[in-house]
């Protein structure tokens, strides 16, 4: 009993633990994790994570579907397509300039609020683009949906296409119901600290994955070399 005891114990610690990278190679499979925890209302946001693909399709990274009545807000929240990823709210898009489909490791955060519409888009620590005018301004994003990484929703839950896969590596996506200064959004790419989301940490998705995918036994995405070379400008 206390040996059984013991193995649930260590069982239940790896799948909290956030030192891992997911890996999602298979396109046919519609692999994606689904967060168990309940999401509640958001008017502000930060999503930021690791990743590595050489994709040219318009993958989804994470997105996230809420139910208001009869009406399905199927794009409540979503980032999709790594050549220039496009950061959705309750149904509307803005193109964030970010590019990170070359097969290298890329840190990206994206960040907004509602009282002014602003967003800011970082690669590696480095402010890419930003609001040239409110956008989704007074706009609050329902909790209670599901959120999902890997998979875009056309329904609640479902209706996954497979050429919007997320195809290749991720690493330590965390989502705040705050904005993160451009020297947080820094010190995040560069300290390789691993952070806990305070809406969902890069622990939870590991609760709940369907499909083909591949967990490392340890978090290798900050140790890319590229990072102690560059020079913030």
């Amino acid at each position: 009993m206390i040996v059984q005891q013991l193995t649930i114990f260590i069982i239940s610690l790896a799948e909290l633990s956030s030192d891992y990278d997911l890996s999602f190679q298979v396109r046919a499979a519609k692999s994606y994790s689904r967060i168990k925890k309940p999401i509640s209302d958001l008017n502000a946001l930060t999503i930021a994570f690791w990743m590595r693909t050489s994709d040219r399709n318009p993958g989804t990274v994470i997105s996230y579907a809420t139910k208001v009545g009869d009406i399905v807000q199927d794009n409540a929240l979503a980032l999709q397509d790594y050549s220039s990823f496009n950061l959705f709210v309750n149904n509307k898009t803005v193109f964030t300039g970010l590019k990170v489909n070359d097969g290298q490791w890329h840190h990206v955060a994206v960040t907004w609020e509602s009282a002014e519409g602003k967003w800011y888009s970082y690669k590696d620590g480095v402010e890419v683009k930003k609001s040239s005018q409110a956008f989704q301004q007074g706009e609050v994003i329902s909790g209670d949906g599901v959120m999902i990484l890997g998979q875009e929703q056309d329904e609640l839950g479902g209706g996954f296409n497979t050429q919007e896969n997320f195809i290749g590596d991720i690493s330590q996506l965390n989502i705040f119901d705050y904005t993160l200064s451009a020297n947080d959004v820094y010190n995040l790419a560069y300290s390789c600290d691993h952070v806990k989301g305070n809406v969902v940490a890069w622990s939870d998705f590991r609760e709940r994955l369907f499909g083909i995918y591949y967990l490392s036994d340890k978090s290798y995405a900050c140790d890319c070399e590229c990072i102690l070379f560059t020079v913030r400008i």
